[in-house]
C-alpha cells in the first residue's frame, strides 16, 4: 500500500507537464568526397521534420547539426530507453546519405552525438562490383529495393541510402585494391584509403542494418536469405557502440 509522500510522489508524475522536449540528439561529424577523399563544403545537414533547422558544412566540411527542441504536455516518469534518429544529407551532384544515431526515446535534456566521417559519392556514373564473389551486384540490389520485392515493404529511402553507401565502400575497396599494387602510391596515401574503406563499411552496415529492422517481422524463403546473407557477409562487421557527452548514445551493437 502506498501511504503519505510515496502516494504523492506517483500522483505528481503522473500528471502531464509542460516542458521541453527534444526530437533528437545534436550531432556533430565530418563529410569528405570520394573522389578526393577531401572535405565538402556547402552540403545540407538536417532532421526531415525540422528543414527550417537545417545547417551547412563548413570549408573543412564540419558541421553541428542542434538537437531540435519543442514544447508540449508530456507526463514525467521514471525510465530510460533507446530510440534511432535520422539526419539527412544533400548536396547536387553527390550521392544523398541518412546519419543514424541513437539517443533516449523521450528526450528531455539535450543530448549529443559525434560521428565519424562520412564519404559522399560523388562519382554517381560509376557502379562497383562486389567485394566478394558471392556478393550481389548493385543491380539486384535494387530491384530487391522495389515496392513489390523484398525490401518493398520495409523503409526504402533507408534502404537506397544503404545502397548508395554500399557503393562507396565497394569503390574505396577497389581503389584500395588498385593504389596498393602501384608502387608509386606512398604509404600514407594507403593509410588514408584504408581509413576512409574501413569508415564506409560502418556507416554501410548501420544502414543495412536499420533497414532491416525497419521490415515487416516474415519468414525469409531460402533464395531471399542468400541475397540479404550476401550483402551482410560483404559487409563483414557491425556497429560498434560509441558514447559521446552526457546521455549521449551513438550506434549499438546487437
Amino acid at each position: 500500500m502506498l501511504v503519505g509522500g510515496a502516494l504523492s510522489a506517483l500522483l505528481s508524475a503522473c500528471v502531464p507537464t509542460v516542458t521541453t522536449v527534444y526530437d533528437g540528439p545534436e550531432i556533430r561529424g565530418q563529410l569528405v568526397a570520394l573522389s578526393s577523399l577531401e572535405p565538402v563544403a556547402d552540403a545540407q545537414v538536417f532532421y526531415a521534420d525540422h528543414l527550417e533547422r537545417s545547417v551547412m558544412t563548413d570549408e573543412k566540411g564540419l558541421y553541428r547539426l542542434p538537437a531540435p527542441a519543442r514544447t508540449q504536455a508530456t507526463v514525467l516518469m521514471a525510465g530510460h530507453a533507446l530510440a534511432p534518429y535520422q539526419a539527412l544529407v544533400r548536396k547536387g551532384g553527390y550521392g544523398s546519405t541518412t546519419l543514424l544515431v541513437y539517443g533516449s526515446l523521450k528526450m528531455l535534456e539535450p543530448e549529443q552525438v559525434m560521428l565519424d566521417p562520412v564519404v559522399l559519392d560523388d562519382q554517381l556514373s560509376e557502379i562497383p562490383k562486389p567485394t566478394i564473389t558471392e556478393g550481389s551486384s548493385h543491380q539486384l540490389v535494387k530491384t530487391l529495393i522495389y515496392v513489390h520485392s523484398l525490401f518493398g515493404a520495409c523503409d526504402r529511402e533507408l534502404g537506397w541510402d544503404a545502397l548508395k553507401a554500399l557503393n562507396v565502400y565497394r569503390k574505396l575497396y577497389w581503389r584500395y585494391q588498385k593504389r596498393s599494387a602501384d608502387t608509386s602510391t606512398s604509404a600514407s596515401q594507403l593509410e588514408l584509403i584504408a581509413r576512409y574503406q574501413e569508415l564506409s563499411q560502418q556507416h554501410a552496415s548501420r544502414l543495412w542494418d536499420a533497414t532491416l529492422k525497419s521490415c515487416p517481422v516474415t519468414d525469409l524463403l531460402p533464395d531471399q536469405r542468400r541475397e540479404v546473407g550476401a550483402i551482410l557477409n560483404e559487409l563483414e562487421q557491425w556497429p560498434r557502440a560509441i558514447a559521446v557527452g552526457r546521455g549521449a548514445h551513438g550506434y549499438i551493437d546487437d
